[in-house]
């Protein structure tokens, strides 16, 4: 198995798991629109990967993995992203954080669309996966 695979189903694990998150809907990264009767959400997805040769036999991959979370709420859903922030923060870098691998939280961007009664915010946290493998041009 590739790692971004792996990567990305052990976040979807590591989250199915965890109390807070148990009861959100697990959702494609690439979903157009997401409907209010799935909220609360979270995605995770890695679309970029820079790989470059580190030493003679070996190569660095430096991935991009983006969780992301759709939630509804009125005037304090910025406080309730900034809570889950922590939570996704503590999960991932928990989960991917190993003596061949660091891990690393890059950007957590929010979002609120929408009325005062009803807005609709999302989360992004970007982490940035440093691994250190086998050149794949020698296997």
């Amino acid at each position: 198995m590739s790692h971004r695979p792996e990567y990305r189903e052990t976040i979807k694990t590591v989250l199915g798991a965890d109390a807070t998150f148990s009861s959100y809907t697990q959702i494609s990264a690439w979903a157009n629109a997401v409907n209010a009767e799935v909220m609360p959400a979270w995605f995770v997805a890695t679309p970029r990967e820079q790989p470059s040769r580190s030493a003679h036999g070996q190569s660095q991959r430096v991935t991009d993995l983006i969780v992301g979370l759709k939630r509804l709420g009125g005037d304090a859903i910025e406080d309730a992203l900034d809570a889950d922030a922590v939570v996704i923060e503590r999960l991932v870098i928990g989960a991917l954080r190993t003596r061949e691998r660091d891990c690393e939280l890059t950007v957590i961007d929010i979002k609120t669309d929408g009325g005062a009664e009803q807005r609709v915010g999302t989360l992004t946290l970007t982490f940035r996966i440093t691994a250190w493998m086998p050149d794949p041009a020698l296997s």
